[in-house]
């Protein structure tokens, strides 16, 4: 297997344009997951996941997300991961961070660009 690689050089080589991606295994790797022949990083996934929570109610306009510490925890990722989740969050006009008070969901929030799941 080439390093970086997440197929083996064999499966590389015999794959043709017409290979449909549901034939891709489903595989964990250090950045991400491995997922139908795409890669997710674990920020995507982790700012999506939180994404659904605060459109769905579950983590209020004007509520606190849990700290860096704890979702870290809970997402089984370094701190520097849920950084770059909160950014993204910020960058969708959902969170704002106040330094040494943490990230808070704003009170109007920017309508989906993505159909509903």
């Amino acid at each position: 297997m080439r390093r970086g690689s997440f197929l083996p050089e064999s499966t590389l080589t015999e794959l043709s344009p017409l290979t449909k991606l549901s034939e891709f295994p489903t595989a964990r790797c250090a950045q991400g997951v491995l997922s139908v022949g795409l890669m997710e990083y674990a920020y995507v996934r982790i700012a999506r996941e939180l994404e659904q929570q605060i459109r769905s109610g579950r983590i209020p306009p004007g509520g606190k997300l849990p700290g860096e510490q704890e979702l870290a925890a809970e997402y089984s990722v370094a701190g520097g991961t849920i950084r770059r989740a909160v950014r993204e969050l910020r960058d969708r006009g959902l969170v704002e961070t106040l330094p040494s008070l943490g990230t808070y969901v704003l009170e109007e929030l920017p309508p989906t660009d993505r159909p509903a799941e």
